[in-house]
């Protein structure tokens, strides 16, 4: 069941049969290396641009996985229009259709948002449960301008209450309560404040029935969300209203999602100072704080969330994203760091800049933190580089792990990770099957690379998994045996 306003739809159930099960995902085996993930405990969020949109890998135990879309209901959004288009939606709240003035919509934006804010203010809820109201509406203005319609309908056992905060949507204290279906107007005569109104049943106060209630404002507007369904033409789209639009009148102010199938999607993400950041298609952006899908737009103070775009060089794709003492973005014509101040605060929406920190530009190829240093693949495939804090420079700066053998990489580096115990290796898988390992020791300031080959030079990539005195380190390789190809995850002797 659902007691959302909009349709639920499910499509289909299988039972599996026994043996192996196989969870189906977007990704094909030749883009695997393409594909960026940042983890919070249980969860995998997972960027890879391809026309692909974001996912969430879940792990709920050790036999219940699943993977679904990652789908923020609130945002982000590209720049609020400023043309003379107008959309006109055919409701307030539940499955409805956007008709535009002008052919803006693309097939391709099925699954896209729209943030909708038609003039006035009309929220409306069927209630059929204790402690629950409708969205609020903002009251402002003087005299009978602050008069606004209450309208109760249904059938239906309880006691309503309407209900105002002063200032803000936080503190609700009750102005009147209702037992029968009713349409009245109220005017509270509190002349040039700000004061926001809600009705709906408290806690305790509902015996049965379904309530349908609302309050309509003809003043403001309210910002609504709707995500697309389907396609009909360039003018008309069917949309899921996410959040419940203000009316239905036409409206100049709409916003359209930042990700969709014909913008495009984040090709890269990390955690970084409790937020969850995506970046790609020229912009990074970070959710609420603490809340990993929340880009509402409409969520004020250093928590809110950040939308920016980088604006120089080629940065339709982001390599990677690493957090360091600074959240460091590689494109692929330069490495920029988001920094707040010289003094490093903590990045919020009224103090964030980029500065570009290294003009080698990144291959698509994952970044590497080793303490407090980060590696990361030179756009030529072949150079290894490290960014290490200058502290004259108050920036991260690159240094060419591979000056003194800068064949090291040839033909090309598809994979680097890095093992931490007996010592610092950085393993970078070649595109020929062989391995170019570099040994770290910076208080010893000695870096060593070494050459790695096995029968059939088939190495195709590695994992490292932390161990209790040496890491342990697997190589996936391909080997010919007898005219057939196998594949094998073949372990490291300690």
């Amino acid at each position: 069941m659902s007691r959302l306003k909009r349709a639920v739809l499910v499509d289909s159930v299988a039972v599996e049969g026994s043996g192996v099960m196989t969870l189906p995902s977007p990704w094909i085996a030749s883009n695997l290396d393409k594909i960026r993930a940042a983890q919070s405990g249980d969860v995998l969020f997972v960027a890879s641009g391809q026309g692909k949109q974001q996912r969430k890998i879940e792990r709920r135990s050790t036999t219940s996985w699943s993977i679904v879309l990652y789908q923020p209901e609130d945002g982000p959004f590209r720049i609020e229009n400023t043309s003379p288009i107008t959309i006109t939606p055919s409701a307030v709240s539940g499955n409805i259709t956007l008709t535009a003035s002008a052919a803006i919509f693309r097939s391709s934006h099925v699954g896209a948002l729209f943030s909708i804010s038609p003039e006035g203010q009309r929220v409306t809820s069927d209630i059929s449960s204790q402690n629950t109201f409708t969205s609020d509406i903002r009251v402002t203005n003087v005299g009978e301008s602050r008069r606004f319609t209450v309208k109760i309908t249904g059938t239906w056992a309880a006691t309503v209450t309407l209900q105002r905060s002063i200032g803000d949507n936080l503190n609700w204290e009750d102005v009147t309560t209702y037992t029968a279906n009713t349409t009245t107007t109220y005017a509270d005569g509190l002349d040039n404040q700000i004061i926001y109104y809600r009705i709906g049943i408290k806690t305790g106060e509902y015996t049965s029935g379904t309530v349908t209630t609302t309050l309509i404002y003809s003043l403001g507007s309210s910002r609504g969300v709707c995500r697309v369904t389907a396609y009909t033409s360039g003018t008309v789209v069917s949309a899921e209203v996410l959040s419940d639009l203000g009316g239905i009148t036409a409206t100049d102010v709409w916003a359209e999602g930042e990700w969709s199938s014909f913008r495009g999607f984040p090709t890269s993400v990390a955690f970084y100072e409790g937020r969850l950041w995506w970046a790609g298609k020229n912009g990074i952006g970070g959710s609420v704080s603490d809340a990993f899908d929340v880009f509402d737009p409409d969520f004020e103070g250093d928590a809110g969330p950040i939308s920016r775009t980088i604006g120089s060089g080629p940065v339709d794709t982001i390599n990677w994203l690493l957090p360091m003492q600074r959240l460091l973005i590689g494109a692929e014509g330069s490495e920029y760091s988001a920094r707040s101040t010289t003094f490093d605060e903590p990045l919020t929406p009224t103090n964030f800049n980029i500065k570009e920190a290294s003009s080698q530009g990144s291959a698509r190829v994952d970044a590497i933190r080793i303490d407090s240093r980060g590696v990361f693949l030179q756009r030529s495939g072949t150079r290894v580089y490290e960014l290490a804090y200058n502290f004259e420079f108050n920036d991260y700066e690159a240094t060419d792990l591979t000056a003194l053998i800068p064949e090291m990489g040839e033909p090309s580096i598809v994979r680097m990770v890095v093992q931490r115990q007996p010592d610092t290796r950085l393993h970078c898988v070649r595109s020929d099957g062989t391995v170019a390992i570099a040994v770290i020791d910076r208080p010893e300031k000695t870096l060593a690379w070494i050459d790695v080959e096995t029968s059939g030079n088939g190495v195709e990539d590695a994992v490292i998994l932390p161990g209790t005195i040496e890491d342990s380190v697997y190589y996936h390789v391909r080997r010919v045996i007898n005219g057939t190809t196998r594949r094998y995850l073949e372990k490291w002797a300690l």
